[in-house]
C-alpha cells in the first residue's frame, strides 16, 4: 500500500484544487529466449474490454505511476488525451481534471558506484469517467519500466494493478486498457490495449496484448529479442495452447493461465519474424493470433 501513497496524494491534492476553484466560482458543476513469469500479485483480475463510450460520471479517480526511462499518454473514454509521447515528443493536456508530473530522485553529490537515480512520472485524473481509458507507454531508448495503476472511489478506497520490470524497445509503444468500474468501491480492471484475433458478437478476446500494440511492429536494427506482454482472459484455457515462431514450436516458453498475464522475450532475426498464438476458450472457441516483428536487414 505504501507505494500508492504518493498516488493518493495526487488524487487528494487535485480534488482539493477542484473544490477550491468551484468554491471561488460560487457553483459546483453537475455533471535470447527467456521467459519472465508474472508473480501471484500480477493477477489480471478477470480482464474485460470496454463497452461503448459514455460520459457517466465516475465518483472517484485514477492514478498511475510510471517508473523508468519512458513516458505515458492517457486517452479517456471520450478520446481526450493527457500525458506525453516519448517518441514524438508531443505533450497533451486535454482531459479535465488531469494532472501529472515528475517524481524523480537524482543526487548529483552521490559519487558512489551506484548513485541514486530514480526516474518516475505520475499521472492522475479526477473526477474520472466510468469506462475504458487507454494508457500508452512509449520509450525513445530501450530499457525496462514499472507501472502502478490505481482506481479510487470517492472515499479513496482503492483497487490496483502492478507491473514490474517490463522490457520495452526504443521507438516502440506498449498499450494497456484500464477499465474504471462505476461501483461505490471504485477499482480498475487492466488488459492489453491491443487484440488480434476475432471476437464475434459480445464475446471478449481470449488474448490481449500490451506488447505488441499493433499487428506489425518495426524495431531497431540489431534487435535480437522482442518482448511479448500477453494477457489471458478469464475464459482462456491452457489445454490446446500453442505458440509458433516462423513455423517453429516455442509453446514451452509460454505459461498461459486464465486471468493472468506474462512477459515473454522471443528471439528475433533480421527480416520478418512471425509469431502465431492459438488458444481455446472454455466455451469451445478457438482463436489464432498472428503477430509480426520486422527487424531491418
Amino acid at each position: 500500500m505504501s507505494r500508492y501513497l504518493p498516488l493518493v496524494g495526487i488524487i487528494a491534492s487535485t480534488v482539493a484544487g477542484l473544490l477550491w476553484v468551484r468554491a471561488m466560482a460560487g457553483a459546483v458543476p453537475s455533471g535470447q529466449t527467456q521467459t519472465i513469469q508474472s508473480s501471484a500479485k500480477d493477477s489480471a483480475r478477470g480482464r474485460t474490454l470496454p463497452s461503448v463510450r459514455h460520459d457517466t460520471p465516475f465518483a472517484g479517480g485514477i492514478a498511475v505511476k510510471l517508473r523508468g526511462d519512458a513516458a505515458m499518454l492517457m486517452l479517456d473514454p471520450l478520446g481526450r488525451r493527457t500525458g506525453t509521447d516519448a517518441i514524438t515528443g508531443k505533450a497533451f493536456a486535454e482531459i479535465p481534471g488531469g494532472s501529472g508530473g515528475e517524481d524523480s530522485v537524482d543526487d548529483p553529490t552521490d559519487t558512489s558506484r551506484s548513485p541514486v537515480n530514480i526516474r518516475a512520472k505520475e499521472l492522475a485524473v479526477t473526477p474520472a469517467l466510468a469506462g475504458a481509458y487507454k494508457l500508452t507507454v512509449s520509450a525513445a531508448v530501450s530499457g525496462k519500466y514499472g507501472l502502478d495503476i490505481g482506481g479510487f472511489s470517492r472515499e479513496f478506497e482503492m483497487r490496483d494493478a502492478t507491473f514490474e520490470d517490463v522490457p520495452i524497445l526504443g521507438g516502440t509503444r506498449h498499450s494497456y486498457l484500464v477499465h474504471l468500474e462505476s461501483g461505490s468501491r471504485g477499482g480498475v480492471v487492466v488488459s492489453g490495449g491491443f487484440y488480434s484475433g476475432a471476437a464475434p458478437g459480445n464475446t471478449r478476446p481470449l488474448l490481449t496484448y500490451a506488447s505488441p500494440s499493433v499487428p506489425e511492429t518495426r524495431v531497431p536494427a540489431g534487435t535480437t529479442a522482442f518482448p511479448i506482454v500477453v494477457f489471458y482472459d478469464a475464459h482462456a484455457v491452457r489445454e490446446g495452447f500453442a505458440a509458433r515462431l516462423d513455423e517453429r514450436d516455442i509453446s514451452r516458453i509460454f505459461h498461459p493461465a486464465s486471468g493472468r498475464f506474462e512477459k515473454v522475450l522471443i528471439p528475433a532475426h533480421p527480416g520478418r519474424n512471425t509469431l502465431v498464438l492459438t488458444v481455446r476458450g472454455d466455451d469451445g472457441r478457438k482463436v489464432t493470433d498472428r503477430l509480426t516483428v520486422v527487424v531491418p536487414k
